[in-house]
């Protein structure tokens, strides 16, 4: 069977003495699973079952499973060729997402992130990888402790930008254990915009006060002489005037 795999005639020719002599089914059966299980001929499949005959003899029994083979090879290449197209979709949704993405493991380490956080840190691409998150993002609040109210994050550069932060669990990623998603967004123009708005109340809140202001004034100095001016009228036409008046 095996003379063109020398691997397999060796095992072969080691293993059947002890199977032909061995009594005890158990350790049969065991014997039986180390023998091989295929051999290829001529770009030919040939699957090996083995059975233990009542005479102590060794019957082989060979089926053709190329054709079986094939298809599983082209299934399998199929298969592959899916999840490769799966996995570039994956990146590229990663990639081009409008906030920052990175997964961190349980001790704070950078395992991955997309180019958006790459970008927003200001980092080329792989330098982030292994870099402690509280390294990039802080509390101004507590050090320890982030506040996710008042965040921080910390360019190459040496500037800092105000952000805000998302995390999700991730479960358990193979030999990284467990992992947290994180989403980013720097949210400095947001703030730029919040405080031109508050800015802008602020003056518009001042101008109706300063109106109402006005308005009150001039109502003031307006109706006292008037008073006067209608309380005299009102005196003139309602008595005799001498010449004189």
């Amino acid at each position: 069977f095996f003379y063109d795999d020398s691997e397999k005639a060796i095992v072969f020719r080691s293993i059947i003495p002890s199977l032909l002599m061995e009594e005890n089914s158990a350790t049969r059966e065991n014997l039986l699973s180390l023998l091989p299980s295929e051999i290829q001929r001529n770009e030919m499949t040939l699957k090996i079952e083995y059975k233990m005959l009542d005479n102590n003899k060794l019957m082989t029994i060979l089926t053709n499973v190329t054709q079986e083979r094939r298809m599983a090879a082209l299934l399998l290449e199929m298969q592959q060729a899916n999840l490769k197209e799966t996995e570039a979709l994956y990146q590229r949704i990663i990639n081009f997402a409008p906030d920052a993405l990175m997964v961190i493991n349980h001790n704070g380490d950078l395992v991955f992130c997309n180019r958006k956080a790459e970008d927003m840190f200001g980092y080329a691409k792989g330098e982030l990888k292994n870099q402690k998150l509280t390294d990039l993002i802080f509390s101004e609040d507590d050090a320890d402790n982030m506040n996710l109210d008042n965040l921080h994050g910390r360019h190459k550069a040496g500037y800092q930008f105000p952000v805000v932060m998302d995390l999700s669990h991730l479960p358990d990623l193979g030999e990284r254990g467990d992992c947290a998603c994180i989403s980013i967004r720097d949210i400095t123009v947001l703030k730029q915009e919040k405080a031109a708005i508050m800015a802008a109340k602020e003056m518009a809140e001042n101008a109706s006060r300063m109106k109402s202001d006005f308005l009150s004034n001039m109502s003031h100095e307006i109706r006292t002489p008037m008073n006067a001016i209608i309380g005299m009228s009102h005196l003139a036409m309602n008595s005799d005037l001498t010449v004189r008046q």
